[in-house]
């Protein structure tokens, strides 16, 4: 088995994206999608850097955001990517948020 760095890269990055609110992210916007990888709304420990959002949203290499079911009321949230490469479609889907103890 052969090891693809740039594709475990790739996924880690939709992973990591996947904690984000990306809800209102304009669609085929490359510009809108990078905004919010980097916007400190929620979960900031899972922002993007500069350079980062700008590999991640290329137009050539990188993804686009189709859609996110985000936290729903048992903490659950998925969100679809497709390639720009070959249009191919990835869902990522995070870990369960529990409900705030308080």
């Amino acid at each position: 088995m052969i090891f693809d760095l740039t594709k475990a890269t790739n996924y880690s990055w939709m992973l990591q994206a996947s904690y984000l609110d990306l809800t209102s992210v304009i669609l085929d916007s490359a510009v809108s999608l990078r905004t919010y990888l980097k916007a400190r709304t929620i979960n900031e420990g899972n922002i993007f850097a500069d350079q980062q959002a700008i590999a991640f949203t290329d137009p050539a290499t990188g993804y686009s955001f189709i859609n996110q079911l985000a936290n729903t009321s048992n903490g659950t949230s998925a969100t679809v990517f497709k390639s720009n490469k070959d249009g191919s479609d990835t869902i990522a889907i995070r870990g369960t948020e529990l409900p705030h103890c308080g």
